[in-house]
């Protein structure tokens, strides 16, 4: 297994092949210590609310269940060259309480997997020699989901059938060139329709499904369009190349 920690500056890859610094032979190594990743394959708690009934046993069933956020609980430790190349290290794992998002990102048998959050309490130092030391991290995770490596779908056709291998609901992004000013995109009973200058496209335009966002054009009518998992198909009219982009997802 090997554990990385991913910022907009930063990347610390943790190897699972080491149980404690003493074991590790090489200077300059980080290492996922045992037992060093709380909360990543537990689900999060469930989120709901029970109303009473009134002159009854019990209570109504929740309307609505939800989860919380993943918090993500990191353990590892460095072994350096040096007491300089230590401060070094504890510098580089202060960072990414500042570096805004930060990605876990987990190799392990089963594929590679990730979530996105913060670090949303101090880091934990622990000196295990003059030049090694233990450390803990906790990162929170709005979306509690875990994401796999993006797949893409793509046709010139009119349908296009799109597979979700996780095991969660998701939201595609969607790329396409019009060959119109409207181009209506179908999934079910949810209807996305575009609307714009066709010519003055010079890339294809995108359409985050998560946020409503367009990258050209207007969204005339914008139902929030998820896929289930399975095999799920998607029409559209009034496109030439037509992308469907995918990160299916896990509890």
């Amino acid at each position: 297994m090997r554990v990385s920690l991913v910022s907009a500056n930063d990347v610390i890859h943790l190897s699972g092949n080491h149980e404690t610094v003493g074991m590790l032979e090489a200077p300059d190594v980080w290492a996922l210590t045992a037992g060093g990743l709380g909360g990543w394959f537990e689900p999060p708690a469930p989120r709901y609310e029970l109303i009473e009934q009134p002159g009854f046993d019990g209570a109504f069933s929740p309307l609505m269940r939800a989860s919380e956020n993943r918090v993500v609980e990191v353990g590892g430790a460095y072994r350096g060259e040096s007491t300089v190349s230590v401060a070094a290290a504890k510098r580089r794992l202060a960072a990414l309480c500042r570096a805004g998002v930060v990605r876990v990102v987990v190799d392990d048998a089963v594929g590679v997997l990730s979530c996105s959050g913060f670090v949303s309490a101090e880091p934990q130092f622990r000196q295990l020699s003059r030049v090694a030391f233990a450390f803990k991290l906790q990162v929170s995770c709005p979306d509690p989901l875990k994401y796999g490596d993006p797949v893409r779908f793509a046709t010139a056709l009119s349908r296009l059938d799109v597979r979700n291998e996780g095991a969660e609901p998701i939201y595609p992004v969607i790329k396409f060139q019009p060959n119109d000013d409207e181009v209506t995109i179908s999934v079910g009973n949810k209807r996305i329709v575009w609307t714009g200058d066709y010519g003055a496209v010079e890339e294809l335009v995108q359409v985050d499904c998560r946020t409503g966002w367009c990258s050209f054009g207007l969204l005339q009518r914008d139902d929030v369009i998820r896929l289930d998992p399975g095999t799920v198909s998607v029409s559209m009219a009034g496109v030439d190349i037509f992308e469907v982009e995918v990160s299916p997802a896990w509890m």
